[in-house]
């Protein structure tokens, strides 16, 4: 069986085909990106560059994009303060979501729930203050995710309200365990 290849250039335009945005902002990711695609290409076996890995790194990709025009149309949002107690970030099978979720418990601390995590940025015809879009598509996300891999839950309880580690917004860094952990 023949593997497929990513391509850092390729990934790049096809995230901004997709959005018809451009501006990236600091091109600080471009390093850990290049190194994700290299490891990608050498050890995933890939066989299409558009499922599995390659998916997750346009999404990514995409939602850079997003970000850096989000912060161009709403520059006040850099004004709000968000004070962080901690962050439970952990490699994958060593307790870090149950952890995560009994520190959520606490009623004086915040967590994001995993519907916040996947789609961090409200979707472009969404009403200020009405999640809802997004977290319609995240039960549709975890419908097809067990669908297609239902042992999952088995090794990660996953349910689109339910809260869920801040390890998933790592993803947009190119830096995060979960890449090599799927």
């Amino acid at each position: 069986m023949s593997t497929a290849s990513l391509s850092v250039d390729g990934l790049l335009d096809q995230a901004k085909a997709q959005t018809g945005l451009v501006d990236f902002g600091d091109d600080w990711f471009m390093e850990p990106l290049a190194r994700l695609v290299e490891e990608t290409n050498a050890d995933a076996g890939l066989v299409a560059p558009d499922v599995g890995a390659g998916q997750r790194i346009q999404a990514a990709l995409m939602d850079r994009l997003a970000l850096v025009q989000y912060f161009k149309d709403h520059p006040e949002a850099t004004d709000e303060e968000i004070e962080p107690a901690c962050a439970i970030i952990g490699l994958p099978r060593t307790g870090s979501t149950v952890m995560h979720r009994l520190l959520a418990s606490v009623p004086e601390l915040t967590s994001l729930y995993w519907w916040e995590t996947c789609f961090p940025l409200p979707f472009p015809d969404e009403k200020s203050g009405d999640p809802s879009p997004r977290i319609q598509m995240a039960h549709q996300v975890v419908d097809q995710l067990l669908t297609e891999w239902p042992d999952f839950e088995s090794i990660d309880p996953i349910e689109a309200e339910v809260v869920a580690e801040e390890v998933i917004l790592l993803d947009r860094t190119f830096l995060s365990t979960t890449y090599d952990s799927m």
